[in-house]
């Protein structure tokens, strides 16, 4: 009997993965929380999803504690597989980056990248080549990450490993390095991919050019850059939305509307 009730014990399981908990997803650039199981290395991570939250927030003080109490956790995936450093840049909190990395050596393929941690990046490289080339977990290449941050360095020596500036990242964005590097205001960047033979009328999953891109930022800088390089003027999104028709800023308005016509 007692072995009978062990074995029924055992298949339901421990109480907390019978209950739903809570963890963060992505929409629309926000962190929203969503009621869902969520399970990593066999345990509810409901831990996690508050120091994911908190790092979204850029509460350094919240993200510490949690730290302190499960030093594991900045090395845990999140929602969508992001790791806690990129994580913070993206939402906009360097420092907090920069701490969060510092916790998390040696840094993969794709943090090097996002930190421009040029030496790192070689010897990742130099052992193996492919890392050029390999995907993140949430969808990027290490050159999207690169771009997008402004890691020139990086961005060199992934373009001289062969990093391919054709691929679109496999996430809701779907942005090429290209656009990463315009939505980010690198116009060096910008330069630097255009030169390296990205298509500057490769499109979003909505249909976005770079261009576009570039004038919903009243970006002079990247729209002179992408024009230079033959930018469609004209291009469409799915909306039917010219570049023009995004810009906020009337002389770029009139400069994209006057050139093509």
């Amino acid at each position: 009997m007692q072995a009978g009730q062990r074995r029924k014990r055992d298949s339901v399981g421990p109480k907390h993965l019978r209950t739903r908990h809570y963890r963060l997803r992505s929409y629309r650039g926000q962190w929203i929380v969503v009621r869902q199981l969520a399970l990593v290395a066999g345990r509810v991570t409901v831990m996690g999803a508050d120091f994911f939250r908190a790092v979204a927030a850029g509460d350094r003080d919240r993200v510490r504690a949690l730290l302190d109490r499960d030093p594991a956790l900045s090395g845990q995936p999140g929602p969508d597989g992001e790791t806690a450093c990129v994580s913070a840049l993206f939402h906009g909190h360097p420092g907090l980056a920069d701490e969060l990395a510092a916790r998390s050596a040696p840094l993969d393929i794709f943090a090097a990248a996002a930190f421009d941690e040029t030496d790192r990046l070689a010897e990742l490289l130099l052992a193996d080549l492919a890392q050029a080339r390999a995907w993140s977990a949430d969808g990027w290449q290490a050159l999207h990450l690169a771009a997008r941050f402004g890691r020139g360095e990086a961005a060199r020596a992934l373009l001289d490993a062969d990093a391919p500036v054709a691929e679109p990242s496999r996430n809701r964005l779907g942005w090429y390095p290209l656009h990463a590097a315009v939505a980010g205001r690198h116009n060096e960047l910008v330069w630097l991919l255009i030169a390296s033979d990205a298509d500057v009328d490769a499109r979003e999953p909505d249909g976005a050019t770079a261009l576009h891109v570039a004038a919903a930022n009243a970006d002079l800088d990247s729209i002179s850059a992408l024009l230079a390089a033959g930018a469609d003027r004209s291009a469409a999104d799915r909306e039917g939305r010219t570049p023009a028709d995004l810009s906020t800023d009337d002389e770029i308005e009139r400069l994209l509307r006057d050139a093509a016509s």
